[in-house]
């Protein structure tokens, strides 16, 4: 059968599926709801909350965006879309929040990065401003972009403090307490030091609302303390931080770092916490922010997708979520991205015949959508082997959305799959490693696709200027290079270009001795090198033979000399045997 017969083989099967589709029936928006999509350089906003509020965060967001940009040189531009929900109220955002124990979480905002995309979700109208709720959550943006692997009770102290960030004419200021953090460190013991630096996402501390209060409050107390409050901590902070994110367990690092114990850095943050004026930060800054703004009214459909999306992004699996993907293309049957969303969540129930129904049915009502072609071109890569398609896809998916980082992976995954070996598939790598410096699996693929073409010193580069923050991975990209070189020795001496292994093996020699490079490494260079040492003997030695064949035995007999002269005394006897 034919492609195309297969296509609308799987499109009817797809159809024939719909009627079914509506039978579990979510507690779906109205119709009458109005939203509106606000897009910013670099944040998409849906919101429930009015266009004179929803321009107010808009313009917040892209100030704080410039002033962490004017502090730092860490990357702020994103390779995925930053998604930020509005809602009205607390009432509108419940069904909306993460859910702990199958009810929603008792949080006013919550940040979720995903691998299409980052999603920031607020309720407008919670006890802090909506302002600091939406710095709070981006702060999370940044730190997961830059800083991975940041321990929680850091990055929510750190999210906290910027929260109440300030701009006033050319200066900055931030640090300012929360007065009902003070409250509850006043009027509440503190956690345990040890609990609070060994909590994680799944913490009981970080998901019951009688704890969770009080860890945010402390949390924000000690990253003040390290980072505003003492100028000796502050200077020690980053050591600490360095132990931490290279997994030493938190009472090490404090030894490390700060020449303390839990116990004393406990009782240095008991006092501190209880001051009765608290510092802030100012900073000198000159920021310009160019605020184009596009602003629609969203459809129903999309109401109904963009609320669906929230909810499928969550940790623990919303079934409802496929519930308005089916009500969106019930009211507009064109909605590609539902349909789109319909084929992965299909893929996640390995319902393969009805994933590729959707998602063609997906680009061909929305062709020129680049989550509609990326999305396709993964399913078609991954599980509807079609390569030739999921190229076309994807090249389609980077076209329409060029700083769309995941696309670009995928096509160098595609590419190579195809058997592509030319320069699109290094081209592809290294725009998904400029997009996304961080990612070490990416800048490993690169690497890898470099020492594949013989680009040994582009190679080099490339580990000298990445890993900044992963000395694992460091060492692995040092030991991928080492093991390419003396694997590039091992064929050359095979192919028995004797000079240019021993030029090869002297550069493999010198990057082992710059590294930290296992002793396996220098037990093979020592290998070849005494292979190579041979090699270079017998073809010495065949040359003397045929000097001596030609009557030229005085230049036979110096060959010879210097041969044996040349190694050590074993292996002259070795050599003479081989004679």
């Amino acid at each position: 059968m034919s492609t195309a017969g297969r296509s609308i083989i799987a499109i009817a099967v797809g159809i024939a599926l719909i009627p079914a589709m509506f039978a579990n029936g979510a507690d779906l928006p109205a119709p009458r709801q109005r939203w509106i999509d606000l897009r910013t350089p670099n944040f998409v906003i849906f919101s429930h909350t009015g266009e004179g509020a929803t321009r107010a965060i808009a313009a917040d967001l892209e100030e704080l965006h410039a002033v962490l940009g004017s502090f730092s040189s860490l990357e702020l531009s994103s390779p995925i879309p930053t998604y930020i929900y509005v809602f009205r109220n607390d009432r509108e955002f419940r069904p909306y929040k993460p859910l702990r124990e199958g009810r929603p979480s008792s949080v006013s905002g919550y940040f979720a990065p995903r691998a299409d995309g980052n999603y920031i979700a607020i309720d407008g109208n919670a006890r802090r401003d909506a302002t600091g709720i939406v710095y709070h959550e981006y702060v999370h943006y940044f730190v997961a972009n830059n800083l991975p692997g940041l321990p929680l009770w850091f990055e929510e102290g750190l999210a906290e403090l910027y929260s109440s960030l300030r701009i006033r004419g050319k200066t900055v200021e931030f640090g300012f307490p929360d007065p009902y953090h003070l409250v509850l460190l006043r009027n509440s013991p503190l956690i345990p030091l040890h609990e609070l630096l060994t909590a994680d996402h799944h913490s009981e501390l970080y998901n019951e609302r009688d704890r969770k209060s009080m860890f945010y409050a402390e949390s924000w107390a000690l990253v003040h303390y390290l980072l505003v409050g003492s100028d000796e901590r502050r200077s020690q902070t980053p050591a600490f931080l360095d132990l931490v994110v290279a997994g030493v367990p938190p009472t090490e690092a404090l030894a490390g770092a700060f020449d303390t114990d839990e116990r004393g850095l406990e009782k240095e943050l008991r006092l501190y916490s209880q001051r009765d004026i608290f510092s802030h930060l100012e900073s000198p800054v000159s920021i310009e922010v160019d605020l184009p703004v596009t602003l629609q009214r969203m459809s129903h459909a999309d109401v109904l997708y963009r609320l669906g999306d929230l909810l499928a992004q969550q940790d623990e699996s919303r079934q409802e979520a496929k519930d308005y993907f089916e009500a969106a293309v019930e009211v507009e049957p064109r909605h590609g991205l539902s349909w789109s969303a319909l084929g992965v969540l299909a893929e996640q129930h390995a319902r393969w015949v009805a994933a590729r129904s959707f998602h063609d049915r997906a680009v061909a009502n929305s062709p020129d959508d680049f989550l509609v072609q990326y999305r396709a071109g993964v399913f078609l890569l991954e599980r509807g082997r079609d390569i030739d398609g999921a190229v076309i896809a994807l090249e389609r998916a980077t076209e329409l959305a060029p700083r769309f980082g995941p696309a670009w992976v995928e096509l160098t995954t595609a590419h190579r799959a195809s058997g592509q070996r030319g320069p699109e598939v290094i081209v592809a790598a290294e725009t998904a490693h400029r997009l996304s410096p961080t990612r070490d699996d990416i800048t490993l693929d690169l690497l890898r696709l470099y020492l594949a073409a013989d680009r040994r010193d582009a190679a080099l580069d490339l580990v000298g200027a990445s890993f900044t923050g992963s000395s694992g991975s460091r060492e692995r990209a040092w030991s991928i290079v080492a093991d390419n070189d003396l694997e590039h020795v091992r064929l050359l001496l095979a192919e028995g270009r004797l000079d240019d292994a021993g030029k090869r093996l002297d550069l493999a020699q010198g990057l082992i001795a710059d590294t930290a490079a296992p002793a396996a490494f220098l037990q093979r260079v020592e290998s070849l090198r005494s292979d190579l040492e041979l090699l270079r003997f017998g073809r010495r030695y065949e040359e003397a033979i045929d000097l001596h064949e030609r009557g030229e035995d005085g230049a036979a007999r110096t060959i010879l000399v210097d041969l044996l002269g040349d190694l050590p005394p074993e292996r002259q006897v070795q050599a003479i045997e081989s004679m």
